[in-house]
């Protein structure tokens, strides 16, 4: 082929090239439902293709369609759904050339009015939740309520999800009976590997996160084991302003209780109930309290109940509390023990009242529990004192007794922590209160409680006490359902990671540094469960 045929041909090529282009462009106009192309050329000369589609026109074969003002057919209408199951609609009106246009959607009528509705146009479909963890959201077109699927969590070889900055406290393979090993939960929501060996941080001494009353519970929140404060919150009778959260609530009973968060506590970090009050230690040294208030339980000039926390007026420095039925104790940083309300020697031990009073000859005190019958105390030596109707001002020793760090009391009989493990207890003995073994009192002298080498707290209600070991086991004696009750037996099934341990006439109460509050009755058949109130 010489060259000018070639050139020929190649220029035959690019024009059929160039109609080809034209033609597809129209396709893809046509197509997208832009308006028809016109070449230059038609367009100068106003010449139309009579087998082109104009696509201002609405094309008879498609459903009616598009935005406000597009083409379409005069007399037609739409309704669809909108918003959380309502409806709105819209008209092909006579436009001003001649031709149909959609008019705007009117507004969206008959939505639904339940708070919890849901717009099936406008809800994601997935949600974190839990640990690290999704789940799917659908939103029912038929009736616009939410469909929440169950929350899928990681898995971690074998080991679910966990709360970051939560912490696992193991005591395996660690020297000392209160070593063990610290795990924390990262962003991830996975465990990260244990650290070295490292002693568990002591319970905090002598100021109980749980107390009861006459048909009342309440409770200190989580971070107040740890001396940080927090809120406390109240269950069951509320005739007398118990509950402490400002209204009384005759409604409320031991039986069908409600739960309240007291009214403006939130650092408490111990807490006492007599029979029918309270009172709260605070992280700065202050009392406040709630409740009844017929002997002036609350230190106010009035006998009226108070039902929201009052402060307890010419008190700070405190660092302990104890309450009983009638009356309530303060053991102050400079050692003295204040007392007010009606304690059970009438006036003689303090002044009856409102305002607090000094325990006579109270010096150089390390602890303090209020009792039907007694106060008593550990002097600074770790002896322990008691005022009760025989010595009303000057206290009676208890015998047996050094290097006490904690002690309490039950009705006619009282035990005392001593800094080796070792517990003492003495008092009424009918049931087995003193833990000895046999059922002879001991009124002023104090007995070792059988086979106890390792308790770290300590407490009693009226006729039981229980222990809390090194090893987290719970130990009780006394009046119990499952044993003669004179000696120490063990209630099994509390987490071990107990950071004490308390007691009402009926049930037993544990705080799991990672799992929450428990609690159990005496008989050691029962089984802990957590309790559902934080």
């Amino acid at each position: 082929m010489n060259a000018r045929v070639a050139i020929f041909v190649a220029l035959g090529v690019a024009v059929f090239a160039c109609a080809n282009s034209d033609d597809a462009k129209r396709s893809d106009l046509l197509d997208s439902g832009a308006d028809t192309y016109v070449p230059p050329e038609e367009e100068d000369v106003g010449v139309k293709d009579a087998n082109r589609v104009d696509a201002r026109k609405p094309d008879a074969s498609k459903p009616d369609a598009g935005h406000e003002g597009d083409p379409c057919t005069v007399g037609l209408s739409q309704t669809e759904a909108c918003g959380k199951c309502g409806t709105h609609d819209r008209t092909c009106n006579v436009g001003v050339d001649g031709g149909g246009g959609w008019s705007a959607w009117s507004t969206c009528t008959g939505e639904s009015t339940d708070p919890l509705a849901c717009d099936p146009s406008n809800t994601p479909t997935s949600q974190a939740c839990g640990n690290c963890g999704t789940q799917t959201i659908i939103c029912d077109p038929s009736n616009c309520s939410l469909i929440l699927d169950v929350c899928k969590e990681p898995v971690f070889t074998g080991v679910p999800a966990c709360t970051p900055t939560t912490k696992n406290f193991n005591f395996g393979a660690c020297p000392g009976a209160r070593e063990g090993r610290y795990q924390t939960c990262d962003t991830t929501c996975k465990f990260g590997a244990f650290g070295a060996c490292e002693a568990l941080a002591p319970p905090v001494q002598k100021a109980m996160a749980y107390s009861w009353g006459n048909s009342f519970e309440c409770l200190v929140g989580p971070d107040g084991l740890t001396g940080a404060g927090a809120g406390v919150r109240c269950w069951g009778a509320d005739v007398n302003g118990e509950l402490g959260d400002g209204v009384g609530d005759s409604t409320s009973s031991a039986a069908v209780p409600k739960v309240v968060s007291v009214s403006g506590i939130t650092t408490a970090v111990a807490i006492a109930s007599g029979y029918t009050h309270t009172c709260a230690l605070l992280a700065d040294g202050t009392v406040k309290c709630w409740g009844g208030n017929s002997l002036h339980e609350i230190n106010t000039s009035s006998s009226t109940a108070v039902f929201a926390p009052a402060t307890v007026a010419g008190l700070s420095g405190v660092k302990r509390i104890s309450a009983s039925t009638t009356y309530s104790c303060a053991l102050l940083t400079s050692g003295s023990i204040q007392c007010w309300g009606q304690g059970p020697s009438g006036a003689t031990i303090f002044a009856a009242g409102g305002a607090p009073s000094a325990v006579p000859n109270a010096i150089g005190m390390k602890d303090v529990v209020a009792s039907l019958t007694d106060i008593c105390g550990i002097d600074a030596s770790g002896g322990v004192k008691c005022w009760n109707d025989a010595h009303p001002t000057t206290p009676i020793a208890i015998s047996g007794i050094t290097n006490a760090e904690e002690v309490r009391m039950g009705n006619g009989f009282g035990c005392a922590r001593i800094d080796d493990g070792t517990l003492k207890c003495w008092g009424v003995n009918g049931n087995g209160q003193l833990g000895n073994g046999g059922n002879t009192a001991s009124p002023t002298a104090a007995v070792s409680v059988a086979g106890m080498t390792n308790a770290i707290g300590i407490t009693m209600s009226a006729n039981s006490a229980c222990a809390l070991t090194a090893t987290e086991d719970v130990k009780c004696w006394g009046y119990l359902a499952n044993t003669g009750g004179n000696v120490p037996v063990l209630h099994p099934g509390y987490p071990q990671d107990s950071l004490w341990v308390a007691m009402s006439s009926q049930k037993i109460v544990t705080a799991s540094a990672g799992n929450g509050f428990f609690t159990a009755g005496f008989a050691t058949t029962s089984v802990p469960t957590k309790f559902p109130v934080f």
